[in-house]
């Protein structure tokens, strides 16, 4: 069971790391926001801290700007510090290329205020090109005997 924080925050301009007020957490980067399913090592920077170790903590994808919501789907934690928490990304149920929202919850129960926006795309979807060109070298060679 977890608690969603619904307080309207203002991050102070406090050099290093704003600031949040106690038992409130949240993110300050996201070193991806269009994911696949199955992405190794997404990083999540904290502006507030996440707590040393995970314990019950979780991070959770959720088809509304609600954490409580009843689709969330469990991330894949791989690595959990205070101030920052890797894991692997997981789509499940969530839709393709629809915008969809990242949640922290410590394992006091506190979350992030609001989601982070993030996208869900289908690797079928992308296209490489590779342009092949054929290049000649032609050089002066002398054999002496």
């Amino acid at each position: 069971m977890f608690v969603k924080t619904t307080t309207n925050l203002t991050l102070a301009g406090v050099p290093g790391l704003p600031r949040l007020p106690f038992g409130l957490i949240g993110i300050l980067s996201l070193s991806d926001t269009s994911l696949y399913d199955g992405q190794l090592a997404v990083e999540i920077t904290s502006a507030g801290p996440f707590n040393a170790s995970q314990g019950t903590g979780k991070v959770i994808v959720c088809p509304t700007n609600d954490v409580l919501d009843v689709n969330a789907v469990e991330q894949t934690v791989t690595a959990w510090f205070n101030t920052s928490i890797t894991f692997t990304a997981v789509r499940s149920t969530i839709d393709y290329n629809t915008n969809v929202y990242l949640f922290v919850v410590n394992s006091d129960g506190h979350s992030t205020d609001s989601g982070t926006l993030i996208t869900f795309y289908d690797p079928s979807d992308i296209q490489i090109s590779v342009f092949v060109r054929r290049l000649t070298f032609v050089t002066n060679t002398v054999i002496q005997y």
